[in-house]
């Protein structure tokens, strides 16, 4: 086994400011509570209009761009998310994605527009991999902060979230009730949790099949609450690869969950005993762990 830092979530230096910013807009449009976050009304108080379709390439959007950047915007249109353009407070979000990540896109470009520093640069063109030269990735860091603010509506999640059990059925009801990835909701779930419990993120190594014929999951990240990192010290040790045969992918292909116990060596306080649960969601193997709770001798 070999010692995992887990990772910390770091906000950016404005957090407070972007927080602030959208709990301002949510009581603006009366959205406090409403779930999903009816990210329309905050387009409409924030008298922003939202397109569905990309700019054609006639538009005077593209054309007010440079020949690079209108070449870039051509190069990359099958995977575009979404485009603000800040001078004339409109934002491009294709609709070809699953309600989630459209959603999160919406959300994303709704903070450029509404976070007034940004307005600093004619465009800013955002798709799965790779960001327009112009945007800084500071701003970039602050869109995606502000956007997941909008959908989880900041301490109002940490309130909902610590009402469940540290389980994939509480993440399910909570991404329908959010209208969030999964994935995205689990780890949010997990960093405002009050008790021990952790999530680690597997990846198939581009569908590698070892000399064994056994499928290959690479461990990408351990995400924790602060009484799990605080426990672990930061640092885990966890398998940083996965073979066909480890419990934890007994969920692999399927889409139910499984569990089971596992003792986990957490450094300084030993090794601990946990409950752990995995599920494959098509893209990603995640494995919770909480800890098992002590017996109670009556």
């Amino acid at each position: 086994m070999e010692k995992k830092k887990i990772a910390v979530f770091e906000p950016p230096d404005s957090y407070d400011e972007i927080r602030r910013l959208v709990h301002g807009i949510l009581v603006k449009a009366d959205a406090l509570d409403e779930l999903p976050t009816p990210i329309g009304k905050l387009f409409e108080t924030s008298r922003i209009k939202e397109c569905r379709n990309l700019p054609d390439p006639q538009s005077s959007y593209l054309s007010s761009l440079t020949s690079q950047a209108r070449e870039l915007f051509q190069s990359a249109m099958q995977k575009i998310r979404g485009i603000a353009d800040l001078r004339t407070r409109v934002v491009y979000i294709p609709r070809q994605d699953t309600d989630p990540r459209i959603l999160f896109a919406q959300g994303h470009e709704l903070g450029h527009q509404c976070m007034a520093w940004h307005n600093v640069n004619r465009a800013y063109q955002d798709d799965d991999s790779s960001l327009s030269p112009s945007v800084k990735l500071k701003f970039e860091q602050e869109a995606n902060c502000f956007s997941a603010e909008t959908i989880f509506q900041g301490s109002r999640f940490t309130k909902r979230a610590r009402d469940y059990t540290a389980e994939f059925k509480s993440i399910f009801a909570l991404s329908a009730k959010y209208g969030s990835s999964i994935q995205a909701t689990a780890w949010r779930f997990i960093e405002e949790q009050d008790i021990p419990v952790a999530a680690l993120h597997y990846y198939p190594s581009n569908w590698q099949i070892d000399e064994f014929g056994n499928s290959v999951f690479t461990l990408w990240k351990v995400t924790a609450s602060p009484t799990f990192r605080q426990l672990c010290n930061d640092t885990m040790a966890v398998p940083t690869e996965l073979r066909t045969g480890h419990p934890w992918l007994a969920a692999y292909p399927m889409t139910t969950v499984v569990d089971g116990e596992e003792s986990v060596d957490c450094g300084p306080n030993g090794s601990i005993r946990f409950i752990w649960q995995s599920w494959w969601n098509q893209h990603a193997l995640i494995v919770l762990l909480r800890r098992r709770p002590f017996l109670r001798i009556m």
